[in-house]
């Protein structure tokens, strides 16, 4: 229901953004954010979307202290990003129409449909708690899956630590095609419930 586009220097704090339940479940996304520059979402609580928040072509967001719930899909998809942290946030208490399915993520960043690779990226004390088939952080590239080589179809200087993901799919962490890539002091948990 809320769109930011082309803006600069917006902070969201302490903000309630309440998904449209459709047969039970989340619907839509509850934020898109895009062309934007200096974005904050900060100690808000995002509820029972489809997708809690969906950002691309963005500089010099940070996403902090915020909780994501009863997510139909995806928690947080970001595409040809510029500076992002996403840090102390709680994604979980999901509510998938279709839990079996493949390839919904917590947080993803992605390079498909036109947009580039990301860059400048921290995911920090993230904590990611799924039953159904997601994945946890998955940074993906599908420039370079589609054939794309070339160094600027990288992402570039990633920081993945102390994060806490508890989750059924084999993907806890995937990062592909990127330079300058740290990944440390994470837990990464099966969830055999």
């Amino acid at each position: 229901p809320f769109a930011f586009k082309g803006t600069t220097d917006i902070t969201l704090s302490g903000v309630e953004v309440k998904g449209h339940l459709v047969n039970g479940y989340g619907k839509d996304t509850g934020l898109y954010v895009n062309t934007s520059k200096g974005f904050t979402l900060e100690n808000s609580a995002i509820t029972d979307f489809n997708l809690a928040l969906n950002a691309w072509r963005d500089e010099d967001v940070r996403i902090e202290g915020n909780s994501f719930r009863g997510m139909n899909h995806d928690g947080l998809f970001f595409g040809e990003i510029d500076g992002i942290t996403i840090e102390d946030n709680f994604l979980g208490d999901y509510n998938s129409d279709a839990p079996a399915a493949l390839h919904k993520d917590n947080i993803q960043f992605y390079t498909g449909n036109g947009f580039g690779p990301s860059k400048d990226i921290v995911i920090r004390g993230n904590t990611l708690d799924s039953s159904d088939y997601r994945h946890g952080i998955f940074i993906f590239n599908e420039m370079n899956r589609d054939g794309n080589n070339s160094e600027s179809a990288r992402h570039k200087n990633i920081l993945i630590e102390d994060n806490y993901i508890h989750t059924t799919n084999t993907h806890g962490i995937t990062v592909s095609f990127a330079d300058g890539v740290t990944v440390r002091n994470n837990t990464v948990v099966l969830n055999d419930e």
